[in-house]
C-alpha cells in the first residue's frame, strides 16, 4: 500500500494554506476586499490557524494599534512542518 496519495494531499493542503495566508495579508491592506465574498472565504479558512497565534504574537505599536505577526509565524511553522515531513 502506497502512502503517496496521502502525502500528496497533505503537501497540497499545506501549500494551499500558505497561499491563502499570503492572500489574507494582502486582503488586510485593502478594506474593501475584507467585505468581498472571496475575502470572507479566505478569512474563514485562515482564521482558525491565525487566531491562536494572534493571542501571543501581537506587539503594541502605539496607542490603539498593534503589529500582528501571526501570518508570518504561521508561514514559518508551515515551512518547518514541510521540512520535517519532507512534503
Amino acid at each position: 500500500m502506497s502512502f503517496f496519495p496521502l502525502w500528496f494531499l497533505l503537501s497540497s493542503a499545506l501549500r494551499l494554506l500558505e497561499i491563502l495566508l499570503l492572500v489574507r495579508v494582502v486582503i488586510s491592506w485593502v478594506p474593501q476586499w475584507n467585505r468581498s465574498v472571496w475575502g470572507r472565504v479566505v478569512i474563514a479558512i485562515t482564521e482558525p490557524v491565525l487566531y491562536p497565534l494572534r493571542r501571543v504574537a501581537r506587539i503594541p505599536a502605539g496607542p490603539g494599534m498593534s503589529l500582528d505577526l501571526s501570518p508570518m509565524i504561521a508561514l514559518v511553522i508551515l515551512q518547518i512542518v514541510r521540512l520535517l515531513f519532507r512534503l
